[in-house]
């Protein structure tokens, strides 16, 4: 690899000043003391702004253990009470709502797509700060890597920030292996086996959260979108690529070598006339991808100069009629698979998110298709709808990666993780 010659950030346990007072180290110690604190935390970022009363009913702990630990995230600056226009006669702190406070930390995401690389700054609320997207340069992954590592520094050092950066979540398509931090393989990128997790934290300086694309959005929904206070849901992505992520009782399931999710070979049960990269004819992706789609639109006499699917979208309203069958029937696939899945996991709800939101007035033939393909999940269409966030967050998703680890476990975290040495 052709590494530049900047020196790596400090660690953050080296350059994290602590602003407020810190817990003594005899608050950090018990397992069940650590669930607490995630448990609140966790509560006031999905429900706040929340009163104490209420977090305690939501998470089953007395008003005393609430008291003490929202008192403990307000000087750490986790938290703040967000006065409500009249308390009325019957003021008290127990009433007063409290909320995340924006401030309390920074994350970094990065969402390394098919030719752009999106890279945002993101604060404990899981709102973005700032935003930079860079076109990729190389297929390279060692080049690709230098040229995210330098756009990612450049931002941190560019704008203002109330804290250092906790850490940086990556999200990619393709198979990522989350535990060994690497993607096995990307068709678009040609990788196999990269060791992005590594080799990027390497160049940042700071600890990196890898996963894929499909489960960084199926977090972000379950915090702040369309999936929030469901437990079972499937978040299926198409676009560039193909997959799916699973949310399993609350927490996005990677399953065994992390390779759950991986629909693109569904047999959509037609053939077409290219084939797969796996060798097949009938395979989801074959026939819903971007560029299976656009393929397939060019070969039915759409105007070679549409190049993305939101341009075949905006032809087929203009009245192609060629551009309109091939939009529907993409739709129409992705019901097939999305009947499969709905018979196979009986989730609550079915999210679908990527380029295939471009053409949103093809939702109802995926929902028309998914009914009539599933059996044993006859309500299908009504579970199946679009992500609220649509293209346009997946840096976001990106830091939700690590900000999922923070709100898991607060206390083995800055700020609050300085008190173990207090």
């Amino acid at each position: 690899m052709n590494m530049s010659a900047d020196p790596p950030l400090p660690r953050l346990d080296q350059v994290w000043p602590p602003p407020h007072p810190v817990e003594p180290r005899s608050w950090q110690g018990t397992t069940l003391r650590r669930q607490n604190y995630a448990a609140v935390l966790r509560t006031v970022l999905t429900d706040g702004p929340i009163s104490r009363v209420d977090i305690a009913r939501r998470v089953g702990l007395t008003p005393t253990a609430i008291t003490n630990i929202v008192a403990s995230l307000l000087r750490a600056g986790l938290v703040r009470e967000v006065e409500p226009p009249s308390l009325g006669r019957d003021r008290g702190r127990p009433k007063v709502p409290v909320g995340i406070d924006p401030a309390g930390l920074t994350v970094l995401g990065i969402f390394i797509g098919g030719t752009q690389t999106s890279i945002g700054l993101i604060d404990l609320a899981g709102q973005l700060i700032a935003e930079t997207d860079i076109e990729q340069t190389s297929e390279s992954a060692d080049e690709l890597i230098e040229q995210t590592a330098a756009a990612a520094r450049e931002l941190i050092t560019a704008v203002p920030l109330p804290t250092p950066v906790l850490g940086v979540g990556v999200s990619i398509g393709g198979w990522v292996d989350t535990e060994r931090g690497t993607v096995r393989d990307h068709v678009h990128q040609h990788w196999i086996g990269a060791p992005l997790r590594d080799r990027l934290a390497e160049r940042i300086g700071l600890p990196v959260v890898l996963n894929s694309n499909a489960r960084a959005m199926a977090l972000l929904e379950s915090w702040l979108g369309a999936a929030k206070g469901v437990r079972d849901f499937i978040y299926v992505s198409i676009g560039a690529l193909v997959g799916a992520a699973l949310v399993i009782d609350g927490k996005v399931y990677d399953g065994a070598g992390s390779a759950s999710g991986n629909i693109d070979h569904l047999s959509v049960r037609v053939r077409a006339q290219e084939r797969c990269f796996c060798g097949r004819r009938d395979c989801l992706h074959v026939m819903v991808s971007d560029d299976a789609t656009l393929r397939l639109a060019h070969q039915a006499g759409v105007d070679p100069s549409v190049a993305s699917v939101r341009a075949l979208a905006e032809v087929a309203r203009a009245g192609d009629a060629a551009a309109q069958r091939v939009l529907r029937n993409r739709a129409r696939h992705t019901g097939t698979a999305v009947g499969q899945l709905a018979d196979l996991l009986n989730p609550e709800l079915i999210l679908l998110g990527g380029s295939i939101l471009d053409a949103p007035e093809y939702l109802d033939d995926v929902r028309r298709r998914a009914a009539a393909g599933a059996h044993a999940a006859p309500s299908v269409a009504d579970i199946v709808r679009p992500s609220v966030f649509g293209l346009h967050a997946l840096s976001r998703a990106s830091g939700a990666l690590v900000l999922n680890q923070y709100y898991g476990d607060p206390l083995a975290h800055p700020p609050l993780a300085l008190g173990a040495g207090a």
